[in-house]
């Protein structure tokens, strides 16, 4: 083999690591994400709400614009993220949140154990079309099981644009670390992988052909 040959054969060699590479990635690729519809407020002067020991309740009416109101009731599926801490310990216990608006509501249980440390969790959940008695968008949430010293909590942020939150009856002047967004499919992200896999497997296809026929040639 020439080196021509050898240097096609080696590109080629490449581009089959690179396609293996790219399709045996991380199996995040392949779950679904989220689109922000309200995105989070920066952490200022941050602290803790408290341990969502049994019985903790949070309280939030959210600001946010008529057309995000307009936008969440269309939709089938919504996902509430706080921003979560575990205090870097084993946690047990669950929490009920949910986000109430005039004319939709979306309720979630969320498990202790599925926390992040210092990261939003996705509380994904379907969305109930129906007038309720709540005239601005509420964020709530209840804790139904933990004891101290082994439940989890969420930050605050001084940053109170998205409003401010009432812990267990009291005002503060405090906002909850929140987002809200909806899940995505990754099937367009996976066809686009395999479309990319395709033009490697093209790209290597050519190269071993010229490669073949340099070789025939010498």
């Amino acid at each position: 083999m020439n080196n021509t040959a050898r240097s096609l054969a080696a590109t080629a060699l490449i581009c089959i690591v690179a396609a293996l590479t790219l399709f045996f990635r991380t199996p995040n690729y392949f779950t679904p994400g989220t689109d922000d519809i309200v995105s989070a407020s920066p952490l200022v002067n941050n602290k803790p709400a408290g341990e969502f020991t049994k019985g903790f309740m949070l309280d939030q009416t959210i600001v946010v614009d008529r057309a995000t109101e307009d936008l969440i009731s269309k939709l089938d599926q919504v996902c509430i993220e706080p921003y979560l801490a575990t205090y870097v310990r084993p946690n047990s216990g669950k929490i009920r949140i949910s986000l109430t608006a005039s004319q939709w509501s979306t309720t979630g249980i969320f498990d202790f154990k599925n926390s992040p440390n210092n990261d939003f969790a996705a509380i994904c959940q379907d969305v109930k079309h129906e007038t309720t008695a709540v005239q601005k968008p509420t964020l709530h949430i209840e804790s139904l099981e933990g004891e101290p010293g082994s439940s989890i909590t969420a930050w605050l942020t001084q940053d109170t644009s998205r409003g401010s939150a009432i812990i267990n009856g009291n005002q503060t002047n405090m906002s909850l670390m929140f987002a809200i967004t909806r899940p995505t499919d990754p099937s367009l992200r996976i066809e686009l992988q395999n479309i990319l896999v395709l033009i490697y497997l093209l790209a290597i296809a050519v190269l071993m052909f010229s490669a073949l026929r340099s070789e025939n040639a010498s």
